[in-house]
């Protein structure tokens, strides 16, 4: 799922993607410290951009609404490329999960750990993360902010959360957003709840 962008075009597709990442987030509530498209050499390879997280704030994220952070980890995962097809105007993606297991640093190796972490097979997280995101995108104002956090992005590379924030709440609209939240806190109780219910059988095996 490494994407290379070397041109104008693929850097705005390249912001399109960021911005799709954030928009998970900026839909659950959970704080970040900043967005980016700026490249760096990392462990695991060069990253061509990302969200910054706020390990503090997160934490407390997790911990006060786990069902609601299941799914935006989920999400998380998938919404990058979604956005990144829905700009392309294919309306649909491929997210190649098959070998996330063996990847590193990419939304496939996150799709992956999240999946585990959630006791989902992985081609089931696939579908349901690329699923709801397509479900967010068909939102006029949604799909209208994911554009707007991409124009941001483009003219400054790297933007602190409360700039992405105002930037996504200034466009989406408040039925838009109030409907993105509940579907999320939905989906999230549906598949926290697979979770809980696979740990307790999982427990009960072992006892």
């Amino acid at each position: 799922m490494q994407i290379e962008y070397e041109d104008e075009l693929s850097r705005e597709a390249l912001a399109t993607h960021e911005a799709g990442h954030a928009l998970a987030f900026l839909i659950a509530g959970c704080p970040f410290h900043s967005l980016t498209i700026e490249p760096e050499t990392t462990n695991n390879g060069i990253r061509d951009g990302a969200i910054i997280p706020d390990p503090d704030r997160a934490q407390r994220f997790v911990i006060g609404n786990p069902p609601l952070a299941s799914i935006m980890y989920l999400v998380n995962a998938c919404v990058g490329d979604v956005a990144v097809a829905q700009y392309d105007g294919k309306g649909t993606a491929s997210i190649s999960i098959r070998d996330a297991e063996h990847e590193s640093g990419d939304d496939a190796s996150q799709l992956y750990k999240v999946a585990q972490a959630l006791r989902l097979p992985i081609e089931e997280a696939g579908r349901v993360s690329v699923g709801i995101a397509f479900e967010l995108f068909k939102r006029r104002s949604i799909w209208k902010a994911v554009k707007r956090i991409r124009d941001v992005l483009l003219d400054r590379v790297t933007v602190p959360y409360s700039d992405i924030a105002e930037a996504f709440n200034t466009t989406v609209s408040t039925k838009d957003l109030q409907w993105a939240r509940d579907y999320l806190a939905q989906w999230g109780h549906e598949v926290y709840g697979h979770a809980q219910r696979a740990q307790y059988l999982r427990a009960r095996r072992l006892g």
